[in-house]
């Protein structure tokens, strides 16, 4: 993604860069709350992915939590 031939944005390679991480024995907290600047969330196919930690990915995540999760037939129109 931050790679000189990669089509990202300049702007969003910054943002990637500036993400502090974290060691690996606490890589699994970014599945409850942004660990190291990293948000799991569930992508469209129901897979986990992580990404940087946004308010937009943060929105992603609240939605995962409260709406996603719901059976298609118990999701409000």
């Amino acid at each position: 993604m931050v790679a000189k031939e990669a089509h990202t944005s300049p702007s969003v390679k910054d943002l990637i860069v500036a993400a502090s991480g974290v060691d690996d024995a606490a890589w699994d907290g970014n599945y409850s709350e942004p660990t190291g600047g990293i948000l799991a969330v569930h992508s469209e196919l129901s897979e986990r992915i992580h990404m940087v930690a946004t308010r937009g990915v943060k929105l992603w995540r609240e939605f995962d939590d409260s709406v996603f999760k719901l059976l298609k037939e118990k999701r409000t129109t």
